[in-house]
């Protein structure tokens, strides 16, 4: 008897600057020239500005540690800079070293506060009319908040914080500011406050927690919690800016409050090993603790003299001051609280003062073990090197979508007529060409996106705007994003020649973004833990998930088809599905998902129901043989007793192209097999219309 259980198998984990300024100063000045010749409300022009904002794309024109070392920094302040990890001074500094062949993440939590503000302008919010014209300029105003020259030494006051105070204070009897400060917003339903207290705002030393204040007295909920239980003191902890944690606690932020992990702002700041910010949360008893430990230890330094000298004569009385100290607050909860502070290195700030304050003295080893015997640890925790790490595989191209998007670019390359240049850039995009990859071998594309060389072609052409307009806004309604300056300036241009040009951007982003949050609905939906990130390029998508997660597959691609956010002409969808650090390959074809490939040191489990229960078959890297991925089905008997009664299981998917059961008996699958049969598959297709475009030009006549 066969019995074919065809609910879907489950997976688990078994464990630029300068060039965008100048870009961005091009745009203001065009837009500014423009305000006298367009007709159009000021609100639509706003929010037109946000969607080109996020639409700039630029990739990195220098190496980010070649700008630090022109700055002045040492190799050994580098690495300091990248161990901090998710400090705010890390991000302030270096910029996401994010693959730029990654398309831009739909997380909008993941955006800077400009692209943050730029997505959320395309959002329904369920705001009246007035609430919206209003947000489209509360937004307009914030974009600019957190801008700041990365190859500048210091930050300085680029004028926004003041446009903000202005904003606020001339809608300060509006009965609309505070509904708009509160609203909900994007895909993690933060508001305001929240995207403001996880910047760092780049403003004169003494303004840079200003707009926090600015925000909390027009009336922003200090403590409002978004779609994750965060409040925007979680926000601030998370990058461990202390600035903005203190305004937000003068604000009548409550610390007590902990997010849908269970965890408060201060849990938050350690977890992300933003040590240093935890004296932020102390009581009034701790603080009057850790001033009173600051005074003794600190004491010897004011001293007048020859500084080796007085230290020398004063080290008796100060080791006496401190004993009688550690000795009167013996056993409270509250010193041992201030003992164990740790500085921006997680190390313990009490005990590095001691090694530094004291080098040379043979008394620093009497202060160290008075302060060890009173409760300090050492911590031996080494800060990881945390840098943005991209998706192996997200960043890579197989076979199939490299030889599409040389034959795409060749073609546009040869194509003499902008209505001929439509009609193949949607027979491309629904063959299911990566939009935004951007080609990096030696060529005459060299640095140039799929994209970003239609909109160069553009140029070249003869022009009719309308066409023109009609061509960039099918690629924005699929996701394309522009990364060079050639890109912008027709598009610019565009919005002068063509007076339906800025509705139809807005109207194709809005689209785009709509249908993409709508996705990530479906992919938090696909498991029971945490979704970290998620991108799509065309027919790939990319999901990062916790650690430990379980995720329904089959429920994240049928959701991707059924929103048209992958294209069944391509005759694949490609997604890639990172669990902690392990991170597979999933093609589907035809309906069926084939495992494809594993990056190093990753372990994955497929979880199948059958009629005697859940069948785990484990995927992992073989150590042995770089090239091949292990299968091993955990439990044996159940696997016989299916096969003894010719049970069916993974109907829908196969290992390497192998079925479930041939892949188990062998025990691996070799990872190039599926990109050889894709390219087979894909061949056929790809001389279908890369042909009829090359027939019908040959022939001097238009794609029908």
């Amino acid at each position: 008897m066969t019995r074919d259980i065809s609910r879907p198998e489950q997976v688990f984990s078994g464990a630029e600057i300068s060039e965008k300024k100048e870009l961005l100063k091009k745009l203001e000045e065009k837009s500014n020239t423009r305000q006298g010749q367009s007709e159009i409300g000021g609100s639509f022009d706003d929010q037109y500005e946000l969607i080109i904002e996020y639409l700039l794309q630029i990739p990195p024109s220098n190496d980010r540690l070649e700008i630090l070392r022109k700055q002045g920094h040492s190799q050994s302040d580098i690495d300091e800079m990248f161990s901090q990890g998710d400090s705010w001074h890390t991000q302030s500094t270096i910029s996401s070293f994010r693959s730029y062949n990654s398309p831009p993440s739909l997380m909008d939590s993941k955006y800077s506060l400009s692209k943050q503000v730029s997505v959320w302008s395309a959002l329904d919010h369920n705001l009246t009319e007035s609430q919206k014209k209003l947000n489209i300029e509360l937004l307009n105003v914030l974009k600019y908040l957190e801008w700041h020259d990365e190859g500048a030494l210091f930050d300085y006051d680029n004028g926004q914080v003041d446009e903000l105070e202005e904003f606020l204070k001339n809608n300060r009897g509006n009965p609309d500011l505070k509904a708009v400060l509160n609203v909900k917003r994007g895909e993690s339903g933060s508001t305001v406050l929240h995207a403001i207290a996880g910047a760092h705002i780049g403003a004169s030393y003494r303004q840079e927690d200003r707009p926090i204040n600015l925000l909390l007295e027009a009336g922003a909920s200090p403590n409002i919690q978004n779609d994750k239980g965060e409040t925007p003191l979680h926000r601030a902890s998370a990058i461990g800016y202390d600035k903005n944690i203190y305004s937000l606690l003068r604000g009548n932020a409550d610390p007590n409050i902990c997010d849908g992990q269970g965890k408060t702002p201060q849990q938050t700041a350690v977890d992300n090993h933003n040590y240093h910010v935890e004296r932020c949360f102390f009581t009034d008893n701790q603080k009057k603790l850790r001033k009173e430990l600051n005074n003794i230890l600190n004491e010897h330094r004011y001293k007048e003299g020859n500084l080796g000298y007085i230290v020398t004569l004063t080290l008796f009385q100060f080791l006496e001051d401190l004993e009688k100290f550690l000795h009167e607050h013996k056993n409270n909860k509250d010193l041992k609280v201030v003992l164990n502070t740790r500085d921006i290195a997680g190390k313990s700030e009490v005990l590095e003062h001691v090694k530094n304050a004291f080098s040379g003295f043979q008394a620093a080893d009497e202060i160290k073990k008075l302060l060890l015997e009173a409760g300090a640890k050492e911590f031996t925790y080494e800060r990881k090197k945390c840098l943005p790490k991209s998706g192996v595989l997200w960043g890579n191209i197989i076979p199939a979508q490299k030889e599409k998007l040389s034959r795409s670019l060749d073609i546009l390359s040869e194509i003499q007529d902008i209505n001929q240049l439509e009609k193949f850039v949607k027979i491309a995009i629904k063959s299911g060409v990566r939009l935004n990859y951007r080609f990096t071998v030696p060529s005459p594309f060299e640095g140039y996106s799929f994209t970003d060389y239609v909109i160069k072609r553009i140029s070249e052409l003869e022009k009719y705007p309308k066409v023109a307009s009609g061509i960039i806004c099918q690629l924005v309604s699929k996701g394309a994003v522009f990364g060079s300056p050639e890109s912008i300036d027709v598009i610019d241009e565009l919005g002068l020649e063509c007076k339906d040009h800025k509705a139809n951007m807005i109207k194709a982003f809005e689209g785009y973004i709509n249908d993409a949050h709508r996705f990530i609905k479906v992919a938090k939906s696909a498991t029971t833990s945490k979704l970290n990130d998620i991108a799509i390029g065309n027919t790939t998508l990319y999901l990062e998930y916790s650690e430990e997660s379980k995720i329904d597959i089959a429920k994240i691609t049928d959701g991707a088809r059924s929103l048209w956010l992958t294209h069944e002409n391509a005759g694949y969808e490609r997604n890639i599905v990172k669990i902690g650090e392990s991170e597979v390959e999933i093609i589907t074809q035809n309906g069926k998902r084939h495992y494809t490939d594993l990056t190093a040191n990753s372990n994955i489990a497929l979880i199948f129901c059958t009629s005697f229960g859940e069948l785990e078959v484990r995927l992992y890297s073989d150590k042995q043989n770089e090239n091949r991925i292990r299968v091993e089905a955990r439990d044996q008997g159940m696997l016989k007793k299916l096969k003894d009664c010719g049970e069916e299981i993974g109907k829908n998917c196969s290992l390497g192209y192998h079925s479930v059961y041939d892949a188990i008996e062998r025990g691996y699958f070799e990872k190039p097999a599926p990109s050889s049969r894709i390219v087979q598959e894909e061949k056929l297709q790809n001389d279908k219309w890369a042909d009829q475009v090359r027939y019908t030009r040959k022939n001097g006549a238009q794609i029908g």
